[in-house]
This record gives structure tokens, C-alpha cells and sequence, in this order.
């Protein structure tokens, strides 16, 4: 069953020197609960496609629900204990299984067509961005691999989402097509198994970008996002202090908008590719004007100070907002 593969942290059964001694108690139950009957009861119900999914999703969830609560011969069966009630990591282990169903149509652990289009934005924006075809090749690559480890080293943080710029992404999409090496690394430098979110609420990633650009910039003194179209531009003006402003490198700055032409699209911009926008959700809707509000507000300060600074404002565009959202 999905998510049942790897344990509680993220890590296969057994890595390197580490042994996840809970991961068989844990998973083997969530398996044997739809082995010994209820896997059955569920695949013979009626199903429901298209919208109907959620609805579909939730009966099965309430019927894993009433089996565990109700059913203590089953459940002692499942659990091979005298007593049926699952303990709190076994709850844990049902609830991991269950969560990579939610709004997922397919019977894998992620909507794989979804996944597929949400990939195609980054491809095209690779694509746009042409480095493949640049001189300068060999320094681009270099640049965005030393950018990618310093990247990792803020994922250190459980607390916080990094999210990555266009350059970083190209690097960490490359570095999981080695899965063994790409958990090595991963795992030393952060201590724990940092996954690819597929699919990341609007808002959130919005609110992680910006605490990844400033986080970036206080630790390493640079710039994170180098793109100057209206959306990094609004996110740094809303995470810089005037302090700050009075004292950086006004010929650094200057350097970045006269080398940025008019197409932001050939610089690195946030890569935005897996972000989802639900679309039945009012709390959802609420937040997400909320945000909207207070990024219009600081686009106006970084337009206000562009023109005072003599330099051109930056222009609003579509670029930021991909069509493409599975």
C-alpha cells in the first residue's frame, strides 16, 4: 500500500547503519487490516470517478474507521493480539497510508497525469530559460550546484519549507535521478529524508518562498532570487528593512536591473511548478486574497522605489502565474 514503503522518518526499512526497528510493527499492520477481509469490502463497493472522488475517498476512510473502532475480531485478527485496539503508531501508520489518497485519483501514491503536467511547467521554463545552448555553460552549472548546497543546508530547519529557485530546482530534480547517492546527502547534511512535495498549496508555497529568500540572504549576504520581474521583486521589498536598503551595494543593485533586460523569464525566478490551487475551499479562497493584498502592497513599494532610484519599475506579468496545475 502506498506510504507504507518507508517509516515513520522517511527512511526504508533499512539504510546505511540505521534500522528503523518500528517500521515493521507499524506498516505490516496497516497492510494486514486490508488483508484479512476489508481490502475486499472496499474494492466491492460502488465507486465514484471525477468529483465525486473526495466523497468516494471519505467512505473508504470511514469504513477503514468503523472496522478499527467497531470490529474487534478483526482487528485482533490484524493485529495477531489478544487486544484490537491499535497502538499509537500503528494509528500513525493508517493515517500516512490514508493521506496519500486525498484528492488523488489514482491507485499509486501520487496522481501520476497530474504530476506529469505540473513537470511540464518546469520543463518550459528550462527550456525558455536555454542554458543548454549558453557559452557559459560550465560556470551556470557550477554557480547553481554550489547555490543547491546551500539551499540544502536551510532545509536543516523541520520547521520551515524551503523552496527553490529555477537554478536550485535544476539541480535537486538532477541529483534524485541517483536515488542511493541523493539520500546520502540528503540525509547527512539535514538528518532526516527531504521529499519532493509534488503538489504544495499556493499560499503556503508563497509564504515559504519568501521566508527562503530572506533566510538565504541573512545567512549568506546574497541575493537569492536574481530575477527582477514584479512577483521577486515584491517578495524582497516585503522582507527588506530600510536599514538594509541604506546600506547595500547600490552598484550590485544596479548591476542586477541593467543586466535583467525586460524578460524575466531569463532569470531565476521562483520555481513555482508544483504549486495547486484548491478550488472548493473558503477558507482557502480568504487566505489567498489576503496574500494577494499584502503582495499588490509591496509591489507598489518596490514600483515607488524603482522611480525614485530612477530606475525602471518592474513590469507585471503572467510569468509567475502557471496555467498548469493538474
Amino acid at each position: 500500500m502506498p506510504g507504507t514503503i518507508i517509516g515513520l522518518r522517511g527512511f526504508p526499512f533499512r539504510y546505511g547503519m540505521y534500522k528503523d526497528t518500528a517500521w515493521n510493527g507499524v506498516f505490516s499492520k496497516v497492510n494486514h487490516l486490508l488483508f484479512f477481509g476489508l481490502g475486499k469490502k472496499i474494492l466491492d463497493q460502488p465507486h465514484l470517478h471525477g468529483d465525486g472522488l473526495n466523497q468516494s475517498m471519505a467512505r473508504i476512510r470511514d469504513t477503514i474507521g468503523e472496522t478499527i473502532s467497531e470490529n474487534k475480531k478483526y482487528m485482533r485478527a490484524v493485529r495477531n493480539a489478544a487486544s484490537h485496539r491499535m497502538t499509537r503508531l500503528e494509528r500513525i501508520g493508517v493515517r500516512k497510508m490514508m493521506s496519500r489518497y486525498w484528492e488523488n485519483s489514482s491507485p499509486f501514491a501520487i496522481d501520476l497525469v497530474g504530476a506529469v503536467i505540473r513537470q511540464g511547467g518546469f520543463v518550459e521554463k528550462m527550456h525558455n530559460i536555454d542554458w543548454l545552448h549558453s557559452p557559459a555553460l560550465p560556470a551556470t552549472m557550477t554557480r547553481l550546484i554550489f547555490k543547491y548546497e546551500r539551499f540544502v543546508s536551510l532545509m536543516e530547519d523541520p520547521s520551515h519549507m524551503a523552496v527553490p529557485t529555477l537554478d536550485v530546482d535544476l539541480a535537486w530534480h538532477t541529483h534524485q535521478l541517483n536515488p542511493p547517492s541523493y539520500m546520502k546527502y540528503i540525509v547527512n547534511k539535514t538528518r532526516q529524508y527531504v521529499d519532493h512535495d509534488d503538489k504544495v498549496a499556493e499560499t503556503a508555497l508563497n509564504n515559504a518562498f519568501a521566508w527562503t529568500s530572506k533566510t538565504y540572504e541573512k545567512k549568506y549576504g546574497d541575493k537569492y532570487s536574481e530575477c527582477t520581474c514584479w512577483y521577486c521583486e515584491a517578495t524582497r521589498e516585503s522582507h527588506t528593512s530600510l536599514s538594509s536598503r541604506i546600506f547595500s551595494s547600490k552598484g550590485k543593485e544596479a548591476k542586477l536591473h541593467d543586466n535583467a533586460e525586460s524578460d524575466p523569464k531569463r532569470f531565476n525566478h521562483i520555481s513555482a511548478h508544483n504549486a495547486v490551487r484548491p478550488t472548493d475551499d473558503p477558507k482557502y479562497t480568504a487566505e489567498a486574497q489576503v496574500q494577494a493584498d499584502a503582495l499588490e502592497a509591496a509591489y507598489q513599494k518596490a514600483c515607488e522605489r524603482a522611480t525614485k532610484k530612477g530606475s525602471t519599475p518592474p513590469k507585471r506579468n503572467d510569468y509567475y502565474w502557471s496555467s498548469a496545475y493538474g
